[in-house]
């Protein structure tokens, strides 16, 4: 009889629903690592397995007691921005119990912040929207180079950004990205102003 394949899924909400019942679909026993009793994952019948943590300073110790109950070495799923720093960081440790794909840290990193996304593209000359990066107050004026609309939005995941304002801003004018930064800027300088591309 062949041996049961596993595989870890790490994350609470939609994105690791979708990855479990996909590997469940598929007929791999799954393992679900979350940090939110009753989060919509954790419910599924499609979860063989479940660990949770409290923290991320515990994922990667969750994630080493999951793989020394499951036995071999399962491949791991990430569905969280936050995770994937983590377990990036921790990559020396959990190698040896786990299997995944990424890139270096370094790279890992840049590409989690829209910024480091935008510097990749333009360095390796791939089509994206052209951009300019507020830190300050200062960079405010090279927004006016951009063709509007626009859209304002956030260097990276920050939850005080998230608690307060929208996902993005579609701006009209270099004067429409003043006034908003003026805003935002308190809780997050770090913003991209991105040329907006219409869709259909």
């Amino acid at each position: 009889m062949a041996e049961r394949e596993w595989a870890v899924v790490v994350g609470d909400g939609l994105n690791a629903l979708g990855v479990v019942r996909s590997l469940h679909a598929a007929g791999v026993s799954v393992a679900l690592v979350a940090r939110t009793p009753g989060a919509e994952p954790t419910r599924s019948r499609c979860v063989a397995r479940l660990r949770y943590y409290r923290d991320q300073t515990e994922l990667p110790q969750a994630l080493l007691a999951c793989a020394d109950e499951l036995g071999g070495r399962p491949v791991l799923f990430l569905t969280e921005e936050e995770a994937v720093r983590v377990v990036s960081e921790a990559r020396d440790r959990l190698a040896p119990r786990l299997r995944w794909r990424m890139a270096a840290h370094d790279t890992m990193m840049a590409l989690t912040h829209k910024d480091g996304v935008q510097q990749a593209c333009e360095r390796h000359g791939l089509p994206i929207p052209r951009a300019v990066r507020l830190r300050s107050a200062a960079d405010l004026d090279a927004a006016a180079t951009l063709r509007f609309p626009c859209v304002l939005k956030p260097g990276y995941k920050h939850d005080g950004y998230g608690a307060r304002f929208k996902k993005a801003y579609e701006v009209a004018s270099a004067d429409e990205v003043r006034r908003l930064y003026a805003d935002i800027s308190p809780v997050l300088p770090a913003l991209i102003v991105q040329e907006w591309i219409q869709g259909g």
